[in-house]
């Protein structure tokens, strides 16, 4: 997956996150799509998977 498409998506999820018609509110992506991303690269790491399959940067650093 290309980084324009990735960092894309990432926007479109975290718009999704800030919308007023969420019910969940945007502590879903800051508490926990966000976190989750070290998890997956390391559970990536534990079971020797392909990391870029799996997770993604998503302009995170």
């Amino acid at each position: 997956m290309n980084q324009t498409l990735i960092h894309n998506l990432s926007i479109i999820v975290e718009d999704a996150c800030k919308s007023d018609a969420n019910v969940f509110g945007y502590g879903i992506w800051s508490n926990h799509i966000r976190p989750m991303i070290p998890v997956a690269r390391r559970l990536a790491d534990e079971y020797q998977a392909d990391a870029m399959v799996h997770i993604q940067e998503i302009g995170i650093k």
